[in-house]
């Protein structure tokens, strides 16, 4: 789907400020940057209803960097967020899938998609802007044949350079 700005500003308002804490959000201008940016938006997807809003990253050998993925509150504990990324994937050729998250909801959730933690590679992701404060995450991935740690920093490597941490650039 392609948004304007507007419709960027609005999906922000509407998913990343009702869910997420200010630590954990990203700043609306790089938000809208990952979109309206050539160097950026051919790498970042959004999809986005009323109802949900996912946000990815496409990077080489069908991997997919699940940045956000959020269920509207009235949709929430209902099964709809499963139903949407279950239909998500398998529209999306059943990629191979790596996240953060922060907390232990989450993780059950994206359990249930075989999204399992990588062992022993725990993050703090820095503040993303100044005044903010660091996160603790944990990453996961869809069981892709990331087993060593070089690996693992290539993909992430891979996916900074497509404009995750877009704020610290230049």
């Amino acid at each position: 789907m392609l948004f304007n700005r507007k419709e960027i500003e609005k999906i922000y308002h509407k998913f990343m400020e009702m869910t997420f804490p200010e630590d954990e959000r990203m700043p609306l201008k790089e938000y809208c940057d990952y979109f309206l940016i050539d160097k950026y938006k051919d790498y970042h997807h959004l999809e986005a209803t009323d109802d949900y809003m996912i946000l990815w990253c496409d990077l080489e050998d069908n991997i997919k960097v699940i940045e956000f993925f959020v269920v509207s509150q009235d949709k929430r504990d209902h099964g709809f967020g499963t139903k949407i990324f279950s239909d998500w994937i398998d529209r999306n050729g059943k990629p191979k899938l790596m996240m953060e998250i922060d907390s232990d909801k989450a993780y059950r959730f994206w359990n249930k998609f075989g999204i399992k933690q990588i062992p022993n590679y725990n993050y703090v992701q820095p503040p993303l802007k100044d005044g903010m404060n660091p996160v603790t995450t944990l990453r996961l991935s869809t069981n892709f044949s990331i087993k060593e740690k070089n690996e693992i920093d290539r993909i992430v490597k891979l996916w900074f350079k497509y404009g995750f941490g877009i704020e610290n650039e230049e």
